[in-house]
């Protein structure tokens, strides 16, 4: 291969940094997997790269790429940071959890990783297989509405993800019993969920194989033993699938959702996640008043959860989107206090910003989006023209 020159190299690095910085991670690491072959002693190539790893949930390549930069340059501060964030205790902590969740997701305990899952989430919500796997968690349970949602959040994080597209695009199976109304129910009993087995499947072997590919930084030795390991395993979760299972009950949605009293009432998660789906639904089919009434009723239970967070965030947007700036503002800031640094802070102070600009409080506005500035310098929000208007108001 012709080796590149300076201005090409340049070129591709200015190419992947704007990939990242509009989340097509997959489409970053495209590019530096192309400028890796003919200038595989970049810094940058292989820091860049070791985010990408991260984002997608790659650990182990992603300290690969760290710890090639290092022996590249050993006064690399990035690399050496991002290992140091890795290796901490708590995250490997944190790693063994998320390995003892999938290997309870393949033993077909849906609804123990479903738990398990849920709560690594609210630890660490930065990571694209996590979606990937919740998402399959609850589609193996038959909650779909939950697994489409939670994969359309995974493609936030990497727009142009092809394992969550493809989960997305899956077509939606007949319910059983309008099934053994047409059909005899024996031979297609066994064809419906046959499909769903298949379906968790090819989610898991998709995951699986998604850690094969990409910068090869390892021996041909490692290479070898991990794919034996990667085949071994795709043959146990083959040979899973196949094992007849009895079908999971239906779910179905409320149709309407009573209003309760939040004070002295305890409530399991069940409940949280029932009143959660209701409002978030509503929000989806912009029925403001029930997403209002719904996603309120979880965020009065003040859990601290995964859906306790996402509740409050769509509770604020419902108000924003209703133009109900002083709701809006009240939840927004709410979410500002309550989840610092979580997924939705970038989005919660730019729209905290839009509430002030929008009820004519224009200085307000912009102190909050020089918070955003400094919090995030290479935010999306910051290019948008909504911003510039703000900003020079």
């Amino acid at each position: 291969m012709k080796p590149l020159d300076t201005n090409q190299a340049d070129d591709l690095l200015t190419a992947a940094a704007a990939k990242l910085q509009q989340h097509d991670v997959g489409g970053a690491l495209d590019i530096l997997v192309k400028a890796y072959q003919v200038w595989p002693d970049n810094c940058l190539i292989l820091n860049m790269s070791g985010r990408c790893y991260q984002i997608l949930g790659e650990f182990e390549r992603a300290e690969r790429c760290w710890q090639e930069a290092l022996k590249i340059d050993p006064d690399n501060d990035v690399a050496e940071s991002n290992l140091s964030t890795l290796q901490q205790p708590a995250f490997r902590s944190w790693q063994k959890r998320y390995k003892m969740a999938l290997t309870t997701l393949e033993k077909k305990r849906f609804a123990e990783a479903r738990g398990m899952l849920r709560q690594l989430m609210e630890e660490h919500d930065e990571f694209v297989s996590l979606y990937k796997v919740l998402g399959l968690s609850c589609l193996a349970e038959g909650d779909r509405d939950e697994a489409h949602r939670i994969w359309r959040k995974g493609l936030e994080l990497d727009i142009n993800n092809s394992s969550l597209q493809e989960y997305l695009a899956m077509p939606e199976r007949r319910s059983i019993k309008f099934i053994k109304e047409e059909e005899p129910p024996k031979p297609l009993f066994h064809t419906v969920f046959t499909r769903r087995r298949l379906l968790i499947l090819t989610g898991l072997l998709c995951l699986a194989l998604v850690m094969q590919t990409g910068i090869v930084l390892n021996s041909h030795r490692q290479n070898v033993a991990t794919t034996a390991n990667l085949q071994q395993r795709i043959q146990q979760l083959t040979a899973l699938v196949e094992q007849p299972q009895e079908p999971p009950d239906e779910t179905v949605s409320a149709a309407a959702v009573e209003e309760l009293s939040m004070e002295g009432s305890h409530y399991d998660v069940e409940q949280e996640e029932h009143y959660y789906l209701a409002g978030y639904q509503a929000y989806q089919a912009k029925d403001w008043k029930n997403a209002a009434s719904n996603l309120g009723v979880v965020v009065s239970m003040q859990t601290g959860s995964y859906l306790n967070r996402e509740a409050l965030y769509y509770l604020a947007r419902t108000y924003y989107l209703q133009e109900d700036y002083d709701q809006a503002e009240k939840y927004y800031l709410l979410y500002l206090d309550r989840f610092p640094a979580s997924n939705y802070f970038d989005d919660s102070l730019f729209y905290l910003a839009c509430t002030y600009y929008f009820s004519d409080r224009s200085q307000q506005a912009q102190e909050v989006l020089q918070q955003l500035e400094e919090w995030d310098p290479n935010s999306g929000y910051l290019s948008s023209s909504l911003y510039r208007t703000m900003i020079k108001d």
